[in-house]
């Protein structure tokens, strides 16, 4: 996310995609236009344990701070289209990739309601099993039971999933697959609790010795196994799924080693010790030197298509947990026992909040998915591989736009720059849908507001988005604060988004947003749950300093890879709209061996 003055708006050198030599040599075409679309499979490391901002089916803890996320973040803030889908859940396995997989929270959960009905009701409408806004959930139960013990209105609950392969989400439009996997195969919640966890009662005993070495040796029997029957699940996404495009790519990461180099020795039966640290990071050594067998084999059968990740074990290197007992690293970038979230404090210290929660332990804090993401970005690819963005783009464009009296000195202008702007876009599959909003007529607007309203949904044609933006009338505004989360939630649950479109909603307005907004009860959570749901559109901000200052807009395009544009107060919106505009009709195209 970049905050951007409209001072220097009018000064930024627009990027241009320009023709990048072919590593190997060869002469190759320019890319006609495009985007990247990326698809994120995998476990827990994929999905997110452990960084917080979850979304999506409570147990698949997807993160919107995944090292993916971020990634594509990055690209975004660099003005190269994309899109993200993190179909990465905790616990996944490699036979997850084909398969329907039954998954249901680890833990019951209380609820207080008048009957059953209502419980259910509550439920639904707290969407407490995030499965709202997923795409990937066939079917899903509450398991609502009453409680146990003196009131009748305590029910318990337990939510039950089936979700979809996660491959269903890889098809002909995925450029790249990025993939952690095998690390559950391998019975990593064993090693980890046997060979580092102090014991956490009726939960699991912790630290065992005779354990944890037959959870590392039985790891390493299997591990020939395992890495088999992934290289086989990889040769079936591009058999199948990815198939029709053929510069698509696999991005597979090693996984970052769980204990620094040190001695950590637990005791055996026979009296003698076992050096667990020192065994597991052997073991996960010794995956990376399998998963390079399996990359060189898939690339003899889909030359340049498989790509190896194996820099996290270089650059997690010291900032691993410290496995000695009562130590701790402070400079880690997995989460420890008892924590998770961490990052780094104002002492250059990670500091974590406390959680008895053991699914974020010994999984990458949010230091560490920030780390991990740089390394996708800089990882380049094998030299033979194809370019990426070969096909033509499509761009899917929201105007969100505050139609209260507020808005009055501006606005002939703020439309009349939207109608010029638009007309950069000839040469690009594009289309524009218009959202206004006003406030809650009851919730602090006046009678006769609306909360939001969508004028025009999707078109391509440019006359009847001119003639939407010219049939919105302003309305006398209550308090300063608008429906601005309204404006934006409308537009997120738009039906006709297209699926590998690349996705923004520009927000225009000039007051602050509510938060809880009234009637709604909408929160910026929401909001940002809804917008990472799926492939996530980038939501940028452009208006006064009391829109753009509020903390959770600024999240919301930091975490959308967004932009946060601040014009004073009273001025001329105009070179803002069409500079933000124009960044999206010249954004540089990504292919793998490029920028």
């Amino acid at each position: 996310m970049k905050r951007i003055t409209t001072a220097a708006l009018t000064t930024t050198l627009l990027l241009a995609a320009v023709s990048q030599p072919n590593p190997a040599g060869a002469d190759v075409p320019r890319p006609a236009g495009g985007q990247l679309n990326i698809v994120h499979l995998g476990d827990s490391y994929s999905a997110g344990n452990g960084a917080g901002k979850y979304h999506g089916p409570v147990p698949c803890m997807r993160s919107s701070n995944n090292w993916g996320q971020r990634f594509a973040n990055t690209l975004s803030g660099l003005g190269i289209k994309n899109t993200y889908q993190n179909r990465a859940c905790s616990g996944g396995k490699i036979q997850d990739l084909f398969r329907p997989r039954q998954v249901e929270m680890p833990d019951r959960k209380r609820i207080t309601a008048i009957s059953l009905e209502d419980a259910r009701r509550k439920l639904a409408e707290g969407d407490a099993c995030g499965v709202q806004l997923a795409t990937d959930v066939t079917a899903y139960d509450y398991d609502l039971r009453p409680a146990s013990g003196p009131s009748d209105r305590v029910y318990t609950y337990q939510c039950s999933y089936t979700l979809q392969p996660q491959a269903d989400g890889v098809d002909e439009t995925t450029d790249v697959v990025l993939l952690t996997m095998g690390g559950n195969d391998a019975d990593f919640d064993n090693i980890v609790n046997y060979c580092f966890s102090p014991g956490i009662p009726f939960i699991h005993a912790g630290i065992n010795g005779p354990e944890c070495k037959k959870a590392v040796e039985s790891a390493e029997r299997e591990l020939a196994d395992i890495m088999k029957r992934l290289e086989q699940g990889i040769s079936t996404l591009f058999s199948k799924n990815m198939d029709k495009n053929p510069s698509s790519q696999v991005v597979l990461s090693s996984y970052p080693l769980l204990a620094l180099d040190v001695e950590r020795r637990v005791p055996l039966d026979n009296g003698e010790s076992y050096d667990a640290a020192r065994e597991v990071r052997r073991l996960g050594l010794l995956a990376v030197e399998h998963q390079r067998g399996v990359v060189q084999r898939l690339n003899q059968k889909f030359p340049g298509r498989v790509k190896l990740i194996e820099t996290p074990v270089e650059a997690f290197a010291g900032h691993e947990p410290d496995p000695r007992h009562m130590r701790t690293n402070d400079d880690r970038w997995l989460n420890q026992m008892f924590e998770t979230e961490g990052d780094y404090g104002g002492d250059g210290k990670i500091t974590a909040p406390r959680t008895v929660e053991k699914v974020n332990f010994w999984h990458p804090n949010t230091a560490g998915h920030r780390e991990w993401g740089k390394l996708i970005e800089v990882s380049g690819v094998s030299p033979d591989a194809p370019l990426i963005g070969d096909r033509n783009e499509a761009m899917d464009v929201v105007l969100v736009l505050d139609a209260t009296s507020s808005m009055q000195n501006r606005w002939a202008s703020t439309v009349q720059a939207i109608k010029s702007a638009m007309l950069l876009f000839h040469e690009i599959d594009v289309r524009f849908a218009l959202v206004t909003y006003q406030d809650h007529p009851t919730g602090g607007g006046v009678p006769g507001n609306y909360p939001a309203r969508l004028h025009q949904d999707f078109t391509a044609d440019p006359e009847v988005f001119r003639q939407a933006l010219d049939s919105v009338e302003l309305a006398p505004a209550g308090d300063p604060p608008e429906a601005v989360y309204s404006g934006i939630m409308t537009a997120l649950n738009l039906s006709t988004w297209r699926a590998n479109s690349s996705k923004t909603v520009l927000v225009v307005g000039d007051g602050p947003a509510k938060d809880p907004e009234p009637v709604t009860g909408y929160t910026w959570a929401q909001i940002r749950n809804r917008a990472c749901s799926a492939s996530t559109p980038q939501v940028s901000i452009l208006g006064d300093a009391e829109l753009t200052d509020n903390p959770a807009l600024v999240q919301l395009a930091t975490e959308t890879g967004g932009n946060i544009t601040t014009q004073p107060e009273d001025t001329d919106p105009a070179d803002a709209i069409t500079q933000e505009l124009e960044q999206l009709s010249a954004a540089p195209v990504a292919w793998l061996q490029g920028p």
